[in-house]
């Protein structure tokens, strides 16, 4: 019993002495977002640092427009967005995110731009105002077929997974199934 607890004392010091992560601490004034981006041509979520300034819907807008990381972009990530692509600010009322979006944005991006949007509690729908999409409300259901049949929300890439392992994922609407007795 003895020599079990001095080698599990060992290990716990092995362990405590090892390098530190590599990864810094987020500030204090910042918080875990999503943003949308494409892979296989559906949009799969990603993890962002995001500036807690009370203005979430153009904070996270603002994170999606940088794009996928270069790590994301090895694992196939992409954008439908232009580089060049600036958003007015977003206002958000009655749950409706109200964006002056360039009419050439691909229905692609502009599912990014939903459900990035989408994600946050303030937010049930967007309303698309400029070009052809004069005053347009999109909400998820409108992107269902550039949606994976079932989209993983967590773990996201690069997020550390610990045990007991906790996956949360949805089917889209017309891919739901049930059974009947």
């Amino acid at each position: 019993m003895k020599r079990a607890l001095v080698a599990v004392a060992v290990v716990v010091l092995a362990v405590g002495c090892g390098e530190g992560s590599d990864e810094a601490t987020p500030p204090a004034d910042a918080s875990a977002g999503r943003v949308y981006l494409l892979r296989d041509g559906k949009v799969w979520p990603a993890l962002r640092e995001v500036p807690e300034t009370g203005d979430d819907a153009n904070e996270i807008a603002a994170a999606l427009l940088r794009g996928p990381s270069d790590d994301e972009l090895e694992l196939g990530f992409t954008t439908a967005l232009p580089d060049d692509l600036e958003l007015p600010e977003i206002r958000v009322a009655d749950g409706v995110a109200r964006v002056e979006l360039d009419p050439e944005s691909s229905p692609e991006g502009i599912a990014q731009l939903v459900y990035t949007l989408t994600q946050l509690p303030t937010v049930r729908s967007v309303d698309l105002d400029g070009g052809s999409y004069v005053v347009t409300r999109f909400d998820r259901a409108d992107f269902e077929d550039l949606t994976p049949a079932i989209l993983v929300e967590s773990p996201l890439s690069f997020e550390e997974v610990t045990s007991p392992l906790r996956v949360t994922a949805r089917p889209t609407p017309s891919r739901r199934t049930s059974s009947t007795s």
